[in-house]
C-alpha cells in the first residue's frame, strides 16, 4: 500500500521524507506516518518490501519485528547492503527472550518498545526526522563543497595555463566586460605605455591596433580561425600581425556564457615569405 502526501508539503516543512512501513497495517502506525512524511510505503511482504527500496528511495525503514512472514533481520542486512547509511526503526516486543542478542546487534537508528504508544511513538518519529533532515543538509553541504572545489581547481589550472600561453588573449560577456586576459595581452598595453582599466572591455583591447575598422570588431568576428583578418599592431620598431581565434564557452554552472579570443601574432611566418 502506497499514501502519497506530497500536498501536505506545503505546510510541513519535515514531511519531504520517505518511509517504507514493513509489518501489520491495521496499527494506528500508517495514519500516524502519512501526516509525518510525503511517501508512505506499506508492506508485510518481505518480496514486496526489498522491491519497494528497490524502486523508490527511502530516508526510513520501519520493521515489526514480531511476525513469522518475514525475516527482518535478513532484510535489515540486505537494506544496508544498498545503503549502509539507511535510517532503520526496529518494533521490538523484549517479550521476545531469544530475539534480545539479535536486536541489540542490529544496531537499529531507533528502537520502539511495545505496547506502542502513539504520542510517544509521535515524538520520536518527529526526533527522528529532524535528524534525518541533518543528516540530508550534510551530504547537500558536503556534495556542494566538493563541486565548489573542483570547480575552483579547473578555474585555477585554467588560468595557470592561459597565463603561460604566449599569445594574447582574453574573455568578454554580453556587456563587452572582460572577464580576464593573460599577461601577454597585459604586455601590449605595456609596450605602449598604455594603462590596463580598472574596468577592461573590450573596446580598450580594440584601440590597441593601427588598423582598426568596423569588420574588426571582436563582437562581429564568425567563431573559429579568422584568417582573412588581420590587426595590425606598432610600437617604435615592435610590429606584430595578429589574426584572431575565437570560440563560446559554456561552464556546467550558473555562469554565463563567454567568449574568449586568442590572437597569433603571423608577423614572423611574413617575414619569412
Amino acid at each position: 500500500m502506497i499514501y502519497d502526501n506530497s500536498a501536505s508539503l506545503i505546510q510541513q516543512k519535515d514531511s519531504a521524507c520517505s518511509v517504507l512501513f514493513i509489518g501489520e497495517d491495521s496499527s494506528f502506525l500508517p495514519p500516524l506516518l502519512e501526516t509525518l512524511f510525503s511517501h508512505v510505503y506499506c508492506t508485510n511482504s518481505q518480496e514486496e518490501s526489498l522491491l519497494l527500496f528497490e524502486e523508490h528511495e527511502m530516508d526510513l525503514v520501519m520493521i515489526d519485528t514480531d511476525t513469522q512472514q518475514y525475516d527482518w533481520r535478513y532484510l535489515v542486512h540486505q537494506f544496508r547492503l544498498k545503503i549502509h547509511d539507511i535510517f532503520i526503526a526496529l518494533l521490538v516486543d523484549f517479550s521476545q527472550q531469544n530475539e534480545r542478542k539479535a536486536f541489540i546487534n542490529a544496531e537499529a537508528s531507533h528502537y520502539f518498545f511495545k505496547p506502542l504508544e502513539e504520542e510517544k511513538v509521535h515524538f520520536m518519529l518527529c526526533d527522528l526526522l529532524h535528524k534525518i533532515n541533518v543528516k540530508k543538509d550534510t551530504k547537500t553541504y558536503h556534495m556542494l563543497r566538493e563541486k565548489r572545489k573542483i570547480h575552483g581547481l579547473a578555474l585555477f589550472t585554467i588560468q595557470r595555463v592561459i597565463e603561460e600561453i604566449p599569445s594574447p588573449i582574453f574573455a568578454y560577456n554580453e556587456y563587452e566586460k572582460v572577464l580576464f586576459y593573460n599577461k601577454s595581452l597585459g604586455q601590449l598595453f605595456d609596450d605602449k605605455k598604455l594603462q590596463i582599466p580598472e574596468m577592461l572591455h573590450v573596446w580598450n583591447i580594440e584601440d590597441l591596433f593601427e588598423n582598426f575598422s568596423k569588420e574588426l570588431h571582436f563582437l562581429t568576428i564568425h567563431s573559429g580561425k579568422s584568417l582573412d583578418l588581420k590587426y595590425c599592431y606598432q610600437n617604435n620598431s615592435n610590429q606584430k600581425i595578429f589574426i584572431p581565434t575565437k570560440f563560446n564557452v559554456s561552464l556546467d554552472n550558473e555562469e554565463e556564457p563567454f567568449d574568449v579570443i586568442v590572437l597569433t601574432d603571423i608577423a614572423p611566418l611574413i617575414l619569412k615569405i
